[in-house]
């Protein structure tokens, strides 16, 4: 297995505008997800992330800047218990 960064340095590298992979434990979902700052965030960047991961791109947004784009959340189509689940748009 490959040295795992600290999470300073994952802040640091987040802080300098470079992606980060935050994995979860072998016995939970044992995947990772690609992280960049938003602010920093370029469009070889999005490329990059619709080529190499499984294509969805998730931004965590306020509900009063998602009512700006009048979309639907897809959770209102998903059958409980949906509580558990992040809110997609």
């Amino acid at each position: 297995m490959s040295k795992l960064n600290t999470i300073r340095e994952a802040i640091d590298a987040i802080a300098a505008g470079k992606f980060v992979v935050v994995v979860d434990d072998e016995d939970r979902e044992n995947e990772g997800d690609l992280i960049i700052a938003a602010d920093s965030v370029t469009a070889e960047d999005m490329a990059f992330m619709v080529k190499y991961t499984s294509g969805v791109v998730c931004c965590a947004i306020t509900n009063e800047r998602a009512m700006l784009f009048t979309y639907h959340l897809w959770l209102q189509t998903i059958p409980k218990p949906w509580e558990q689940l992040s809110q997609f748009l």
